[in-house]
């Protein structure tokens, strides 16, 4: 039986005012004073999604009403994908004081105009993200940057902005010494100094994804072992090696690493996998996809490994060293059916935006571990054509989801 989760009344609220036309909401809120004291909770959090084309109107008026102190109530904007929304609309936003998460995600119309708006409107951010933004360069983004609270800001995402360089990296330790997360897939013009900064500079991350970097050098990723409470670290088509790996796991606080994507790192061997079977002992999702020099004798030494019992997700296709793990023979699918259960997950780009290119294997907590690293791609079947814009996939639900 699917399990449907059971939402609070304010959360059900603000789904339900989120639907509904701005008029409505409006007229809602003086129908009772009950009506208006949950209106005024469900307005602190926009998800402008709901109103499709009018997404820009929509957020002028309720920044208009009184029932949001005219904006001042405002704790967090999503915009995400709102094509709708452009520099005018920001310039038009009044100051937002207790505004503390904004998503600008793929609002292609904003560049460094739109974000110098932000900077003059937004003051006390702790999120910010601006993923797949191809016009937005240093000096919007650093504007956003400088006018945050020193250590205020926890997460940032600059996944896809192209022409980001070093100089916002240098911003973003200045301004942010407390952050957890740092996205900055696809930022193809930081270099190997703002890496090393990052990692010399922000030993608070829980959170540092590197996806598609491959300008960096192998040296770039030898400081990762400075940053010891990673929970996620994603280095996907990134030109790590060896020593990099070894001595980040090595470093790493007992445990706190849960997801690692290694996929398309063609340089790394056996003594990556090692590393993990050694020292990743609560490991949940883990991907060596691609990488052609890891043989069985690896793989069987982290099916042994304490994260054997702990992994729900695993990628070992295209080991063309470490066959039959890597090479998804039907023989051995039919070999794991008993052992396996298919589970179903939604893994949003919060919580992993790479997932929507890897038909990862999602299994429960199996002891024989042989087994669950035998079992390949087909036992959890990604449906691609459910990648949206915001990177975001779904599994067929087949029994359990992932607690």
């Amino acid at each position: 039986m699917a399990h449907c989760p059971i939402l609070g009344l304010g959360e059900l609220t603000k789904e339900l005012i989120c639907c509904l036309p701005v008029d409505d909401v409006f007229r809602l809120s003086f129908a009772s004073a009950a009506c208006g004291g949950l209106c005024r909770v469900a307005l602190r959090s926009l998800r402008l999604q709901a109103f499709g084309p009018a997404a820009a109107e929509a957020l002028l008026r309720l920044v208009a009403l009184q029932i949001t102190d005219r904006g001042a109530s405002i704790v967090e904007i999503d915009a995400a994908f709102c094509r709708s929304i452009t520099n005018e609309t920001l310039k038009a936003l009044p100051v937002l004081p207790a505004l503390e998460v904004l998503n600008l995600d793929g609002c292609q119309d904003v560049d460094d105009e739109g974000l110098i708006a932000v900077a003059q409107r937004c003051r006390s951010l702790r999120s910010f993200s601006i993923y797949w933004n191809v016009k937005a360069t240093d000096e919007g983004i650093g504007k956003v940057l400088r006018a945050q609270p020193c250590g205020n800001l926890q997460e940032l995402c600059f996944s896809g902005c192209k022409l980001l360089t070093d100089a916002t990296v240098q911003r973003v330790v200045g301004r942010a010494s407390n952050l957890q997360r740092l996205d900055l897939t696809r930022c193809p013009r930081v270099s190997e100094m703002g890496i090393t900064l990052i990692c010399e500079t922000l030993p608070e991350l829980r959170v540092l994804r590197l996806y598609a970097m491959s300008q960096l050098s192998a040296e770039s990723f030898l400081s990762l072992q400075k940053l010891p409470l990673l929970e996620e670290l994603d280095l996907c088509g990134c030109r790590a090696e060896d020593a990099a790996v070894e001595a980040f796991l090595a470093a790493a606080e007992p445990g706190a690493l849960k997801i690692l994507n290694l996929t398309w790192c063609p340089a790394l061997t056996d003594a990556s996998m090692l590393a993990v079977a050694k020292h990743c002992t609560r490991l949940t999702w883990l991907s060596f996809f691609g990488n052609l020099n890891i043989t069985a004798t690896a793989v069987e030494a982290l099916a042994a490994a304490p994260c054997g019992a702990t992994l729900r997700a695993l990628d070992l296709r295209g080991l063309s060293q470490a066959a039959p793990y890597g090479d998804g023979k039907s023989a051995v699918r039919r070999h794991c059916l008993e052992s396996c259960v298919k589970l179903s997950g939604r893994f949003s780009r919060r919580s992993w935006r790479q997932s929507c290119i890897t038909k990862s294997v999602v299994v429960k907590s199996v002891h024989a571990a042989a087994v669950l690293l035998r079992l390949v791609g087909s036992h959890a079947e990604q449906k691609d054509e459910h990648c949206n814009g915001n990177n975001t996939c779904w599994w067929e639900a087949k029994g359990e989801t992932p607690s």
